[in-house]
């Protein structure tokens, strides 16, 4: 996966065709989860502006402000394993792509 694929069977095209099928699903799926993630975490930080100082609903930072911050730390946990996630099902599919069978 991190090293060279020289110690890899060549794949046959019928292989080859269902394997990266399925990395490109992961893909896809991976792709999905971790923009569903950045628009929460965005979401999570609007919530929160408001509560800061300066602003009109400062005065609520305890009842309000403190628990908003607390799911957006989670929110920003949940962002960067989705998006690693991400990462890893795209430099799959490359790694697939590289093993591309000459006949196909």
């Amino acid at each position: 996966m991190f090293g060279e694929d020289e110690d890899y069977a060549p794949l046959t095209a019928k292989t080859y065709r269902a394997v990266w099928e399925n990395a490109r699903e992961r893909l896809a799926f991976y792709r999905q989860r971790a923009l569903l993630s950045i628009g929460l975490f965005a979401a999570g930080c609007a919530a929160l502006y408001p509560c800061l100082e300066g602003q009109p609903l400062h005065r609520y930072w305890d009842q309000a402000g403190k628990p908003i911050l607390i799911v957006d730390m989670a929110l920003w946990l949940w962002l960067v394993y989705q998006n690693a996630l991400w990462w890893g099902a795209w430099r799959a599919l490359v790694g697939v792509q590289k093993r591309r069978p000459e006949n196909s």
